[in-house]
């Protein structure tokens, strides 16, 4: 699914590898090992499966965003916590080894502050840091010299959307249909990527429509992994809450097309 377009390109060209990761800067501050800090047992996890996300999102958490940051990066916590007052969250993730199908188990805390922004990160065993750094470190960028290039890549991007009824998110006959769909294109098509973004109406407060445009979008990925075969297609969750407006509306306005998921095969 790539289309080259010719664009004469002189002197020295600096070529990166590594997809949209390449271009992201990690933060200074990341998870650590802590035997003082208590984790739940993952038979009382509300999701004891746990869920598969890419070793990137995790290690782009740093102190001070907010939970709807979160949400965008992580989904929801795995275990009944809430949303309101609550200064820990626990996660269960899973990462492959790069063993055939094999994969780690791995539990995940945060911690927030009086301000509800994380204060700290942290991993319940030393295997699970050292297997995930070892996997970002895979993905670093890799850069090399390249006299002349005579021709620029784009990607072809296959796109589907539905909607959302008012403060749901739960996903109707047509997201499901239209899930489906995107499945079956994601299994036969040479894709790298899924991006997944969740918008919101303009109903609500800034923060509360963040986290619920996040909600949606991570939704969809949970029903996305279920049916897409390569566990190696990076898939990415942004929330675009009150934004891109399919029709432009005043704040507090409910307006169904508004209130929409899109998902991205790049």
């Amino acid at each position: 699914m790539r289309i080259f377009q010719s664009a004469l390109m002189s002197l020295t060209l600096i070529a990166i590898s590594g997809g949209a990761f390449a271009q992201e800067k990690l933060p200074s501050t990341r998870a650590a090992v802590d035997p003082s800090i208590e984790f739940p047992k993952i038979d009382r996890a509300t999701r004891p499966a746990g869920a598969f996300v890419p070793p990137r999102n995790v290690v782009m958490i740093t102190n001070g965003m907010t939970k709807g940051q979160l949400y965008t990066l992580l989904d929801v916590p795995h275990f009944s916590e809430g949303l309101f007052g609550v200064k820990r969250w626990n996660y269960i993730f899973n990462f492959y080894t790069g063993q055939n199908d094999e994969y780690r188990v791995c539990q995940y805390q945060v911690h927030f502050d009086r301000k509800y922004r994380v204060s700290g990160t942290w991993w319940r065993d030393k295997a699970c840091l050292a297997l995930v750094e070892q996997l970002v470190a895979e993905r670093a960028p890799v850069v090399q010299e390249v006299k002349v290039v005579q021709a620029q890549e784009s990607l072809a991007v296959k796109s589907y959307e539905f909607n959302f009824d008012s403060n749901s998110i739960n996903i109707n006959s047509e997201g499901n249909s239209v899930i489906s769909s995107a499945i079956s294109e994601a299994n036969s098509g040479n894709y790298e990527r899924v991006i997944v973004t969740g918008f919101t109406d303009t109903e609500g407060s800034a923060d509360y429509n963040d986290a619920l445009g996040a909600r949606r979008a991570a939704a969809v990925v949970s029903e996305l992994s279920r049916g897409i075969d390569n566990p190696k297609l990076v898939m990415n969750i942004f929330s675009r809450s009150g934004r891109d407006l399919v029709i432009p509306t005043a704040d507090e306005v409910k307006e169904k097309r508004n209130r929409r998921v899109r998902i991205e095969l790049r």
